[in-house]
């Protein structure tokens, strides 16, 4: 499912580079610049205090100024990315339509996802750094900071699934985090190694003086969630399928691939499947049919 939904991913920005690349300019810009700029000024603020207060410092950050900066981020490249999937192609304005008429309910989202993540932090961080944990306790202390550190892991990957729910209005945040979460275990392949994969992604743009990031950073990770809820849309319709099936006394498919297979022989492909039945050859040669 991931291989599947990377490879949409691929496309889907291929087709639309010169307005995603525009638009992740302006984003790294504007977020990337005053995230920068609003930690130093914390960061200084704090340093009186200590690593504790800069600890403090930069939870009330991530609280305060957090929802705003991932709502500017998520809120129009989401609603662009769902534009794509439904075959609109959307125009460079439409991430400006995106941002107004998302942004309420991606904020409040972000509010949510940020005050959980926060909290886990400060944990993490309180754990590592052996207050109240020496000696014999410093084990228990680790195995807490592994614990929370899990924990950021698995609600990473809960939002690459309830992102897309949120911004496309589908579901109000407390019960999209609840559905994430579920879609998470049950797809951990896609979801945690998606999550892994856009992790390292970023580490590797921030390691090459931020060329990535600013290249792609921003709108490549919403294009992937944007994807990655995509199949998983079409992994329901055809569970679905397969339920409507066994109903009737067909033999139901038990795996990924018998799915394919009988949706291929029902003449049920997606609409877009011409878009994505493409190869390397395709990029290279483009001209050729």
């Amino acid at each position: 499912m991931l291989r599947q939904a990377l490879h949409q991913w691929f496309w889907d920005t291929y087709d639309y580079l010169g307005r995603l690349l525009t638009a992740n300019v302006i984003l790294f810009l504007v977020l990337a610049f005053s995230a920068w700029y609003s930690v130093r000024v914390v960061v200084q603020l704090t340093n009186p205090i200590g690593p504790a207060g800069q600890a403090l410092g930069l939870f009330l950050l991530l609280v305060v100024a957090g929802p705003v900066w991932f709502t500017v981020w998520f809120a129009p490249v989401g609603y662009f990315g769902g534009l794509v999937s439904a075959e609109k192609d959307p125009g460079f304005r439409e991430f400006k339509n995106g941002l107004r008429q998302a942004w309420a309910r991606t904020w409040k989202w972000f509010q949510l996802l940020c005050l959980i993540v926060g909290t886990l932090f400060i944990n993490l961080w309180f754990y590592l750094s052996g207050i109240d944990f020496n000696g014999s306790l410093r084990f228990l202390g680790y195995i807490l900071a592994g614990l929370c550190f899990w924990l950021i892991i698995g609600l990473g990957a809960a939002a690459m699934a309830a992102t897309p729910l949120v911004i496309r209005g589908e579901l109000k945040p407390l019960t999209a985090l609840k559905t994430g979460l579920l879609l998470a275990l049950k797809f951990p392949g896609l979801l945690v190694g998606g999550f892994i994969f856009l992790v390292s992604l970023w580490i590797i743009g921030t390691y090459i003086k931020f060329a990535g990031i600013l290249i792609f950073g921003f709108t490549g990770t919403v294009m992937l969630t944007n994807s990655i809820y995509d199949v998983l849309l079409e992994w329901e319709r055809m569970e679905k399928r397969a339920i409507e099936m066994e109903a009737k006394g067909k033999k139901r498919p038990r795996n990924w691939k018998q799915m394919r297979a009988q949706e291929e022989e029902q003449e049920e492909e997606r609409m877009d499947k011409e878009r994505y039945d493409r190869t390397l050859r395709d990029l290279l040669r483009p001209w050729e049919d």
